[in-house]
């Protein structure tokens, strides 16, 4: 097939194309959007903004203690001094604590503070993910409890 005869099919499939109003869901709006449905998809979404208030509090009073110093916490955790915090470095770092996770739990962590998707979280990763995010005084609850029920 040369270039042309493809260039013809996609404007044939152009014009045959229905319009948007006509186009059937791939989903059935019934169960989508059942109450109940819905209800566990409001209680998603409270919880996302719940944890991010939780932590959002702690990054708050973390940054209150004038004595931490994260550099020196980030060269503490990563105890082989290459630069980077991994998975085993946070897990050792948690059972140091006396708190014993699974390294899938570990890998949760680095997950969240490493942007580049390389399993390696570096000091900027790190600090960002400490530091505090608004300006706003959080407390550990969050607003959608007042607009829940169960």
């Amino acid at each position: 097939m040369c270039i042309r005869d493809s260039a013809k099919e996609y404007q044939n499939l152009i014009l045959i194309r229905k319009p948007q109003s006509e186009i059937e869901p791939i989903f059935d709006p019934e169960e989508v959007f059942k109450r109940e449905t819905l209800k566990k998809i409001v209680k998603v979404l409270c919880t996302i903004l719940e944890n991010e208030a939780v932590l959002e509090a702690l990054r708050q009073k973390l940054d209150q203690n004038k004595n931490l110093n994260l550099q020196a916490l980030f060269q503490f955790i990563d105890s082989n001094n290459d630069g980077f915090i991994t998975t085993n470095e946070v897990k050792d770092f948690l059972e140091n604590g006396d708190y014993f996770v699974q390294e899938n739990d570990c890998e949760l962590i680095i997950r969240r503070m490493n942007k580049k998707n390389n399993a390696l979280v570096t000091f900027t990763e790190f600090v960002q993910e400490l530091q505090p995010r608004s300006q706003i005084n959080y407390t550990s609850s969050s607003s959608c409890l007042l607009y829940t029920s169960d």
